[in-house]
């Protein structure tokens, strides 16, 4: 996959919100980061920070932000892919400051 994502210059109109890339976290990022220090899919245990619910991941905007411009997440081999569509969803929410 090319990582040709693109951050975005301004709120969409209709602004996200936490219930659409909610999904997204679910399908594509709680595989390893769930609030689990034994997490089996962690590639290194005790590290992998929860994304589990709003709050955890708005503690983590600058890093999420910075993961999907250069698509190190999610990492290659854990079986778990993401498009730069769902990527620039992410994106388009945290720029407009993570709405719930």
């Amino acid at each position: 996959m090319t990582c040709d994502v693109t951050a975005p210059t301004a709120c969409p109109d209709s602004m996200p919100t936490y219930d659409d890339v909610r999904p997204i976290f679910e399908e594509k990022c709680i595989v390893c980061h769930k609030d689990d220090s034994a997490n089996s899919q962690c590639p290194t245990p005790g590290i992998c920070w929860s994304l589990e619910d709003h709050t955890h991941i708005t503690d983590w905007t600058p890093q999420i932000r910075a993961a999907m411009l250069d698509c190190s997440m999610p990492l290659r081999g854990y079986g778990v892919t993401m498009t730069n569509t769902e990527r620039e969803e992410i994106l388009g929410w945290l720029f407009c400051g993570a709405p719930e």
